[in-house]
């Protein structure tokens, strides 16, 4: 590690003889593979620097190469990454050097988001924009230190800050023609839908990479698009194409001899054949990413390197080995902080351990699996990156549409004649068919009109055929019946064989049916009437009291014939706005049923309520009741079915049909409720007098 202090630079001779060498000394330290050129040029460059007579600490290029050093080892030694940024930072306050000071922030805001300290590198990250806001500057630098801070809120599951973030560098970077910064947030994006397993949208996004990437990206960046993009066809477990980009991959890196991405390639390369269940050659390649990671200092590409060879010797039934690996992979993400890493790592343990019956540790795994998965993320967040996903492709689709829209217009000019002539055909082929159109409309609406015309007429034919069946069924039943036998007993009575004391007796019997067929025919009057096509109601003010009571007294010799008590409780003040006859038909129908099925000495009982903009009538009798099922049916048109009366009564079965039709008529409504053996109470509601 680096570690200078500064604070005795004033003395150049003490820093040559005691710091510089020691510094020198330190940078040997970082040799520790040949692919590491830059950084190897970076110290040579340092060491030049030191070994100048008339070296100073406030140098601004020295404090650039301790900055452009740290960004070099950040994935490899990050203690020096801390140092070394402090010291720059350092530096550069005490010159007021803005660039240094920028980039130092920077890195610090690097060094601690990877540290797992986030509010730490979000505070560098914003003091190093702040600097570059002051300067009112838009450069590569901005850009990329934007692009830091969103990768910072991706850490924290702020998806929507992230994803907004990447979406600005993507349009910052384009007013400067910063191509790979547009390639690389592209990246950044096709990254987020891969924390949300979205991999088909990765994908997608990985293909605008390489688009945006072309104008200025080396070999070397594609090799690493192909390599995370295989990652990604890992996880979609489309094996064909992953192994066709990781060997891309690796033929570049291999050629190159740049092993920190070789090692990670290889990695991909063994779970490929993990996942094809190929073990021993999977393992090959696992074991050769290992053998070059020991040579190196990248513990998040580590990370998983430990996690598949766990799963690698769990396939071989090689579980101290499967479980040494998870626990190393585990150790290393709790060290680093690197929550997937925890993630993954606990899951396989949790597996291992099951497949050997460890079932504690595989319960304690499997529990800290649930409760890191449960917190990993948001519903909300997942709502919000579904939400930005869709704007951003509308956004983006949008400004490609405009752009060929533009391109397309400018070499339509020349043909700008040409296409006003075909507009013209067009409009009046348009006109002729909108106007045949219009006339087919017209025809098909007149003849929609007759159709429904004949549909009505043909409902109205069959209801009058009903209608027609029900008064030839009633009046060949109820009527002729009764008239026949008064007719039989005339005949009799004129041919002697009926005397005048006997035909006397037959008077009562004669009067019950004249009674009845009188009421028969006025229901088949009123009936009739109402089903007449446009006939109408004359509503006018009608006294509930006096109608009930014109009724009751009607009734009056039947009720005493069976002992039976009519109780008007209705007030002399209740009024209702109804048609009087077609009410008074209602009345005497209700009255007569309820007197029809109530046994001799019952009671019937007419009472009122009152409601908000009507009354509620009751008629309730105390008689032999009906149960669900005949109540449902009672008012049903095609209800012909009558039924005899406590004693033997005989009714037409159209006095209800014909109370419902009547009381709907005046704006009501008409229901019933009835229990078996104790009585049935009919209900109807009428509006209230209208005042003046």
């Amino acid at each position: 590690m680096i570690i200078v202090f500064f604070n005795s630079y004033k003395s150049q001779k003490f820093f040559f003889q005691s710091i510089a060498p020691a510094l020198i000394f330190l940078l040997s330290f970082f040799q520790v593979n040949s692919q590491k050129i830059k950084q190897d040029s970076i110290k040579k460059e340092i060491e030049l620097k030191l070994s100048q007579k008339n070296f100073t600490p406030n140098d601004t290029t020295y404090i650039n190469l301790l900055n452009s050093l740290a960004y070099e080892i950040k994935y490899y030694n990050v203690d020096s990454v801390l140092t070394l940024s402090n010291q720059s930072l350092q530096l550069s306050s005490e010159i007021n050097y803005l660039d240094g000071k920028i980039k130092a922030h920077a890195n610090l805001g690097d060094y601690y988001a990877d540290a797992g300290y986030l509010k730490k590198g979000r505070n560098h990250l914003k003091k190093a924009i702040e600097i570059l806001n002051d300067q009112n500057t838009i450069n590569k630098l901005y850009v990329d230190i934007k692009s830091k801070m969103s990768g910072l809120y991706l850490k924290e599951n702020n998806f929507t800050k992230a994803l907004n973030g990447y979406l600005e560098c993507i349009e910052l970077a384009k007013k400067i023609d910063y191509n790979i910064r547009i390639s690389s947030s592209y990246e950044d994006i096709a990254y987020l839908f891969v924390h949300q397993k979205d991999y088909v949208e990765a994908v997608k996004y990985y293909k605008k990479v390489i688009e945006a990437a072309k104008k200025e990206a080396e070999p070397g960046y594609y090799a690493g698009i192909f390599t995370n993009l295989a990652a990604v066809y890992v996880k979609m477990n489309d094996l064909e194409n992953a192994r066709k980009n990781i060997d891309k991959s690796i033929q570049y890196f291999e050629k190159t001899n740049k092993l920190d991405w070789l090692g990670y390639a290889y990695t991909i390369r063994g779970s490929i054949y993990l996942l094809k269940n190929e073990f021993d050659e999977s393992l090959n390649w696992l074991l050769k990413a290992e053998n070059i990671f020991k040579n190196l200092d990248d513990e998040r590409s580590e990370i998983f390197l430990y996690i598949e060879l766990a799963k690698n010797y769990k396939s071989l039934k090689k579980s101290e080995l499967a479980i040494k690996y998870g626990l190393r992979g585990y150790n290393l993400a709790v060290k680093t902080k690197n929550p997937r890493g925890i993630r993954e790592s606990v899951e396989v343990l949790y597996k291992i351990n099951k497949s050997e019956n460890n079932f504690e540790e595989a319960l304690a795994y499997h529990e800290l699996h649930k409760k890191l998965s449960d917190s990993a993320q948001s519903i909300e967040n997942q709502s919000i990156l579904v939400a930005y996903k869709s704007k951003l492709l509308h956004d983006i689709e949008k400004k490609e549409l405009i752009i060929k829209n533009e391109k397309a217009l400018y070499n339509q000019k020349k043909y700008i004649y040409l296409s006003i002539f075909f507009l013209i055909i067009a409009a009046v082929i348009i006109t002729f068919v909108t106007l045949n159109k219009r006339a087919l409309k017209k025809i098909n609406t007149e003849l929609n009109i007759k159709k429904e015309a004949l549909e009505e007429s043909e409902k109205e034919l069959k209801e009058l055929n009903k209608t027609k069946d029900r008064l030839f069924s009633i009046i060949g039943h109820d009527l002729r019946g009764p008239i026949g036998a008064f007719k039989e007993l005339l005949k009799l009575f004129d041919s002697g064989l009926l005397s005048k004391e006997e035909l006397l007796g037959f008077v009562p019997r004669i009067k019950k049916d004249i009674i009845n067929i009188s009421f028969t025919l006025n229901n088949l009057l009123s009936w009739g009437q109402s089903q007449m096509k446009g006939s109408s109601i004359q509503p006018k003010k009608i006294s509930l009291y006096k109608l009930i009571q014109e009724n009751s007294n009607l009734l009056e010799e039947i009720t005493h014939k069976k002992g039976i008590t009519i109780l008007n409780n209705v007030p002399t003040s209740v009024y209702v706005w109804a048609d009087k006859n077609q009410i008074d038909v209602v009345i005497r129908n209700l009255m007569s049923n309820a007197i029809k099925f109530t046994p001799k000495n019952g009671k019937i009982t007419l009472t009122t309520t009152e409601q908000q903009n009507s009354w509620q009538v009751e008629v309730s009798d105390n008689g032999i009741g009906m149960d669900k099922k005949k109540t449902k049916h009672l008012f049903l048109k095609n209800n012909n079915k009558s039924t005899y009366g406590t004693e033997n009564e005989k009714g037409t079965g159209l006095g209800l049909i014909l109370c419902k039709e009547m009381i709907e008529k005046n704006n009501g409504t008409i229901w019933v409720k009835s229990i078996p053996n104790k009585g049935s109470s009919f209900f109807f509601t009428l509006p209230k007098e209208k005042l003046d």
